[in-house]
């Protein structure tokens, strides 16, 4: 893999504004056909770092709300129930269906602290519907670069961004800021992790009124994992998608996030594990 090597780092103007794990697996129909109210007497109350007291269900399938019913049965099938569990800042959630279970947060720190949550949430699952494995396992971070977090000029992409990244941002024919929409997907091969690929999404957008570059890995894989194997993997992803973030940026984008060692008391926080 193609990503340079690098010291891990917490930055303290963080890019990242979700961060997203989904283990797919056989479909479990009682989730579906019953509430999951063991499911969330047991999230509801304090573990790794967060209770999720807040509950909220939707309808998942791609279909608005006003078509499902009027749908053949066979489309039925497509269309799930997922389960949302928050924290009651709103800023962590377990989404569970008959086909997946995932942990999403918009205030990812550390790596440490998110695969805490996850190893309270794995043996729960387990317990209670003891999927038989996962048949997909994914962790995707969502970073979105934001020149007046950093203190930089709105049109600095060039100096922010590697060049095998910028593409026709790199070019000389027109000024960044001519652009409205510039965006890249690509599907990378992971050689060393078996039937495992990244796919990378990258470009400019608008957030909040303002021109970002969003740079967004999605790394998976379609492999038979067992439960127990699952946090293992994601580390492997979690490893190589802050060797990918680096590669994307320049030494001027590192240091304008302000990176801070983990060993630092500032990356500490008291609530993690």
């Amino acid at each position: 893999m193609p990503f340079p090597e690098f010291e891990r780092c917490i930055y303290q103007n963080n890019p990242l504004a979700s961060v997203i794990c989904q283990l797919r697996f056989p479909p479990i129909l009682r989730v579906e056909t019953a509430q999951p109210a063991e499911f969330q007497d047991a999230v509801r109350t304090k573990n790794a770092r967060n209770s999720y007291p807040l509950y909220a269900s939707r309808r998942d399938g791609g279909v608005p709300a006003q078509i499902e019913p009027l749908l053949p049965p066979e489309f039925g099938q497509l269309i799930s129930t997922v389960h949302d569990f928050s924290s009651a800042d709103g800023k962590w959630t377990i989404s569970l269906n008959k086909h997946f279970v995932a942990l999403s947060t918009k205030d990812y720190w550390r790596w440490e602290e998110f695969e805490a949550e996850l190893a309270v949430i794995l043996p729960i699952l387990q317990r209670i519907y003891a999927p038989a494995f996962f048949t997909r396992v994914g962790l995707r971070y969502q970073n979105v670069i934001r020149p007046s977090g950093i203190k930089q000029e709105p049109n600095s992409w060039a100096k922010l961004l590697n060049g095998h990244i910028l593409g026709v941002l790199a070019g000389p024919a027109l000024e960044i800021g001519q652009f409205r929409s510039v965006f890249t997907q690509a599907i990378i091969e992971l050689k060393d992790v078996q039937g495992a690929q990244v796919l990378l999404q990258h470009g400019l957008a608008e957030f909040e009124g303002e021109q970002c570059y969003v740079i967004d890995t999605d790394f998976n894989t379609d492999e038979q994992t067992e439960v127990k194997d699952a946090i293992s993997k994601l580390r492997v992803f979690q490893e190589k998608a802050g060797k990918l973030f680096q590669w994307c940026i320049t030494e001027r984008l590192h240091y304008a996030m302000e990176p801070i060692p983990l060993t630092d008391d500032r990356a500490k926080r008291s609530e993690c594990a």
